[in-house]
């Protein structure tokens, strides 16, 4: 049977929450379930989680497959999985997440009709108890075909949870993700869009992400540890941005494209800045900016790390003092902890 939607799953040591993610996509009609493939990336797991994801394929043999690989991190799961995608359109579940069954039903339904580059959902962010924490949703007219160029301001903090892509456009743009290092889920809401027309928005929930787990990339503590690979996406979104600014590419994407990266380096100067008190690597990154970029050198001077928290625009002031005091890099830590 044709398939109409791909569903990767990357997954490594998650036999804790594989099945309540791979149950979720179990929907009561078979046929419409055949028209699924889901495709279980298992990045050389050491725990139970191959034992788990072979036992779905056993039972949906026509729906679940599982490819055992040796460990790449996230993004070499991303490229596996692309390479063997059939499916009309594609997505992203990670394998602690998992999708509201009902509403994925009739999404799925809503695949067989529309022909667009990008479906957009709503998402939940969910605490390990299944409470809801926030349900993010988008500002955009509901089940009806658009222009992105229309409506690209509405999608500027879109995250990969809310993402459905027509498998084609990953394809024609070649896209390989970033493999070995951390946060390249941020890749796939950046350099696909270049191809992206047309859209479609689905206000259900579809997505449940699970917030709060100790060891998530979100964590304070990895997501400073894990700042050299956020710096490398960073630094590639720069080149890339660069490069297709002078190229023949639709100018209705380049604010999304500049804001993608603003956020991403706003991120990064917090963590060396604040977190970190990495002066060295705080330098090195200005420089790399100033060099490469200096539209959005000057740029990121205006990010502040909130407005209720720092008035100040603290990458102007740091370039200006050469350094922010400690009492204020104090408080300011703090505050990051809450946000």
């Amino acid at each position: 049977m044709e398939k109409i939607l791909s569903i990767i799953i990357p997954t490594y040591n998650m036999e804790r929450y594989l099945s309540k993610c791979l149950s979720s996509l179990i929907i009561p009609d078979e046929k419409l379930l055949k028209s699924l493939e889901v495709l279980v990336v298992n990045d050389g797991s050491k725990d139970n989680s191959s034992k788990i994801a072979h036992e779905f394929e056993t039972k949906y043999p026509d729906t679940f497959r599982v490819i055992d690989k040796e460990n790449g991190n996230y993004g070499s799961c991303i490229n596996r999985g692309l390479k063997e995608a059939t499916g009309k359109y594609i997505k992203v579940l990670d394998a602690d997440d998992y999708f509201n069954t009902d509403n994925f039903t009739q999404y799925l339904h809503s695949l067989k009709e529309v022909d667009v580059d990008l479906i957009i959902t709503d998402y939940d962010l969910v605490t390990e108890t299944g409470a809801i924490k926030e349900t993010r949703s988008f500002i955009l007219p509901p089940r009806t075909p658009m222009l992105l160029q229309e409506h690209m301001r509405d999608i500027f903090n879109i995250q990969m949870h809310a993402i459905t892509y027509r498998t084609r456009i990953l394809k024609e743009e070649r896209y390989v993700q970033q493999e070995g290092i951390s946060h390249t889920d941020a890749e796939w809401v950046f350099y696909p869009m270049i191809r992206v027309t047309t859209i479609y928005y689905i206000n259900d929930v579809v997505y449940e992400y699970l917030v709060g787990r100790t060891g998530q990339t979100v964590d304070l503590t990895v997501w400073a540890n894990k700042a050299s690979d956020r710096e490398r996406i960073a630094r590639r979104e720069v080149e890339y941005f660069e490069k297709i600014k002078i190229s023949n590419i639709k100018d209705s994407i380049l604010p999304f494209l500049s804001y993608r990266i603003l956020t991403e380096l706003h991120g990064i100067y917090l963590t060396y800045l604040i977190i970190k008190r990495d002066e060295k690597h705080t330098r090195q990154l200005d420089d790399f900016l100033h060099h490469t970029s200096p539209v959005l050198f000057t740029q990121i001077e205006e990010r502040r790390l909130h407005d209720k928290y720092m008035p100040i625009k603290y990458i102007k002031s740091w370039r200006k003092k050469g350094k922010l005091p400690s009492g204020i890099l104090s408080y300011l830590y703090c505050k990051i902890k809450k946000i």
